[in-house]
């Protein structure tokens, strides 16, 4: 695909090679295995179809933007992205984490709206360091389910800056979780619910 991509004459990303930009049109993409957003006006969209086309099979799945013909919502490597508008008209683009993925991390960790768990404000809490010494060791079932859960949180704070702090924290019990971890995660849980 990259060489692809420089054939065509796009300047790669050094910082991730994944970002790139065409050097003679106003062409921002980003690609994730065959999966590419691009970012230009209808012209130099349709001429990126066109090229890329010539040398790989291309399905143009939506096209987001204020035209009547366009799409206003799509989904890319499960995550939503939205076109609209604000009350004073000017425009804006919505990019929604995964949404299975929290619902997956709340399932997982036992919490549902039906049994009216609580759902919080916040991620986390400080602890004191009288909480963690006091804290036991998980049995491995337990361990395990506390990683699985660890990790999820972990991908959806890519997409949610609101997580990035306590996966960060939870990210320190991966070796050996305590029941404190479990709880953290938990307090995480409820507060996706939320």
């Amino acid at each position: 695909v990259m060489d692809t991509l420089v054939l065509l004459g796009f300047i790669v990303g050094v910082f991730n090679p994944c970002l790139c930009r065409h050097a003679g049109r106003d062409i921002r993409l980003f690609y994730h295995g065959d999966d590419f957003v691009v970012l230009g006006d209808g012209n130099d969209l349709e001429w990126f179809a066109k090229a890329l086309n010539a040398t790989l099979i291309v399905k143009v799945r939506g096209v987001l933007g204020p035209d009547p013909e366009d799409d206003k919502e799509i989904t890319l490597l499960n995550r939503v992205l939205r076109y609209g508008q604000s009350s004073n008209g000017w425009p804006f683009l919505e990019w929604e984490a995964d949404p299975g993925h929290a619902e997956l991390i709340v399932e997982a960790l036992g919490l549902r709206r039906a049994t009216a768990s609580k759902e919080l404000s916040s991620p986390g809490v400080k602890r004191t360091l009288d909480d963690i010494e006091q804290a036991t060791e998980l049995d491995e079932e337990h361990a395990h389910a506390f990683r699985s859960v660890c990790m999820r949180i972990s991908y959806l704070a890519q997409d949610r800056p609101d997580l990035m702090y306590t996966a960060k924290e939870l990210a320190h019990w991966m070796a050996r979780p305590k029941t404190l971890a479990w709880e953290m995660a938990k307090r995480c849980g409820r507060y996706i619910l939320g």
